[in-house]
């Protein structure tokens, strides 16, 4: 069940308040602590006196500073700067903070008051796919003939659901009896009374509670899904399990401006300690000439540290089997990769994030001699987190194993579900192939037929389908065509790919295509965080793999 309902439409006075008012006393009678939330209120909304009445008539306990976040007119000054990411990372924060302490959160769209309607329709839209919430669309038919109002409440409804929003249905306000709605939603329903409004300073619901069905809306909401985890929800959740504890990362790779501009802001953050790897006179007169404070970093130089022998004796020790001398040792600790891995290793830093100046191959080979593998995991695999429009999702694997064979992808499957529950994202699992169940044949669909078929033997706490095509696994109208009994197909967060060719592919084909955000890879099935950049990476790449290596490293707490 969602724990949140949008309150959209399309028009002026459509009477959301009404609706609203009415949800949130509905959601109160099941015994679900309910808030009010509105991204945007009106500018002569600015008042305390209308929360006030709310939650007396409610019994509420949320205060009048929570229930919004901008004005119309702070709205509309972000916007016509460019800043709407602003605007939606601060609406999305608001709304997380009442989603922590309510059991229910019901949003209210804007009011149509000022700006151009279709501007405004698509600031809406933004808003509840943001928030990853479903909508009820309201409309209203007063004064409208049926097919007029049919016609203008389908047209805003579409809008929604064009979105892959998720909709719980819609509500045709100030009806009259010889009004119709033939929307094909969960839930249907016209309020018939003449009067849909309701004001803020003197709640009547009475026409909420004569036309509405309370017991069938409850149960469409309850079946509703959610809009899963957004892009602004992970940053949110990201930065909240960042701050919890504070984390010890090291960068070994100081000579890279990039490192060096994502250590100051980091740092200026305040939620991680850095240790930068590399020439200290060198980062100091680079950090100078940039105009960047990295006076709390701890800056060290891997040949002249004094845990040089210590860690080349830790080295000699994990790796004389292998030809290891202490010569060899203390040559591959003042290396910045050996010797950031080996901090790790030595509980000196809790993780290390590399690549921007290094091949995959330079940061993982340190990773896997020196961290090795845990314990029941048969291979190491990398994700990305490819923030998309209005969702997160897993990729996998998409920088290490070349041709996994069935059992390795059965195993990168199974790592990247806990990966996802890890990071609050949907766990239905896809495994991709050119076809889709039973349509195609040959020793590459073969492939993942069989390791589809292990990891549902090896767990049954996720859902794992395949082979399916990518757009049966993430469109529920093809899903319902190609895989109609499918729980995975049309609802997939996690896209495991046959081979490396194919994923990395894939990754940087909808990165750049679509503009998503591919945060990653983070690597699983080590002993410890350590995470690979691209060295395309931007400033904002590095701090987000900081990031997650920091709640990654949570789980080698000792």
């Amino acid at each position: 069940m969602s724990k949140s309902i949008y309150v959209g439409s399309a028009e002026a006075l459509a009477g959301k308040s009404l609706v609203t008012l009415g949800l949130i006393e509905m959601m109160n009678g099941f015994n679900k602590r309910t808030a009010l939330f509105r991204p945007v209120i009106s500018d002569n909304d600015k008042n305390k006196q209308n929360v006030s009445t709310i939650q007396s008539h409610f019994g509420s306990d949320w205060v009048y500073e929570e229930s919004y976040a901008y004005t119309k007119s702070e709205a509309d000054m972000l916007m016509a700067k460019g800043q709407e990411s602003e605007l939606l990372e601060v609406v999305v924060n608001k709304y997380m903070a009442l989603y922590d302490k309510y059991d229910f959160i019901v949003c209210e769209g804007t009011g149509y008051h000022g700006l151009n309607t279709s501007f405004e329709l698509d600031l809406n839209i933004k808003l509840a796919k943001n928030l990853g919430t479903p909508v009820l669309f309201v409309a209203s038919g007063k004064g409208k003939e049926d097919d007029q109002a049919n016609i203008s409440a389908t047209l805003g409804f579409n809008a929604f659901k064009n979105a892959n929003i998720p909709m719980i249905g819609a509500v045709l306000n100030m009806a009259d009896e010889k009004q119709t709605l033939s929307i094909e939603a969960p839930y249907v329903a016209l309020i018939t009374e003449n009067s849909g409004v309701s004001t803020l300073d003197s709640i009547d619901i009475t026409h909420f509670k004569n036309s509405i069905n309370t017991h069938s809306l409850h149960s469409s909401i309850e079946q509703a899904p959610s809009g899963g985890m957004t892009y602004k929800m992970f940053e949110y959740n990201m930065l909240k399990k960042v701050q919890e504890v504070k984390k010890h990362i090291v960068l070994p790779e100081g000579e890279d401006d990039r490192v060096l501009e994502a250590t100051a802001n980091l740092l200026q953050r305040g939620i991680v300690d850095v240790t930068v790897l590399g020439n200290i006179e060198q980062m100091n007169k680079r950090s100078a000439e940039l105009k960047l404070d990295i006076s709390k970093a701890n800056l060290m130089d891997p040949a002249n540290s004094p845990k040089l022998d210590e860690y080349a004796a830790e080295l000699l020790e994990l790796r004389k089997h292998k030809g290891m001398t202490e010569e060899k040792a203390k040559k591959a600790m003042k290396d910045v990769s050996f010797y950031g891995t080996m901090m790790v290793k030595k509980g000196d830093a809790d993780g290390m994030v590399s690549g921007a100046a290094h091949s995959t191959g330079d940061t993982i080979r340190p990773a896997f001699q020196i961290l090795k593998t845990q314990v029941g995991i048969p291979v190491v695999s990398s994700v990305f987190f490819m923030c998309l429009d209005g969702r997160v999702s897993l990729f996998g694997d998409c920088a290490v194993n070349p041709n996994p064979n069935a059992e390795q992808l059965a195993a990168i499957a199974i790592s990247s579900a806990e990966t996802a529950k890890a990071f609050g994202i949907p766990t239905k699992v896809a495994f991709h192939s050119y076809s889709t169940g039973t349509s195609g044949a040959g020793p590459d669909v073969e492939l993942v037929t069989e390791a589809t078929k292990i990891a549902r033997e090896q767990n049954s706490e996720f859902d794992f389908e395949g082979p399916i095509q990518y757009d049966a696994s993430i469109n529920e109208e093809i899903a319902k065509k190609k895989m109609p009994e499918s729980k995975v197909a049309g609802h997939a967060r996690i896209h495991i790919f046959p081979d490396l060719n194919t994923g990395n592919t894939c990754y940087k084909a909808v990165q750049r295509e679509s503009g998503a955000e591919a945060i990653g890879p983070m690597l699983q099935g080590l002993n410890g965080a350590v995470n690979d950049l691209s060295r395309g990476c931007s400033v904002l790449d590095i701090i987000n793999t900081v990031f997650i290596t920091a709640i990654q490293s949570r789980q080698f707490e000792k």
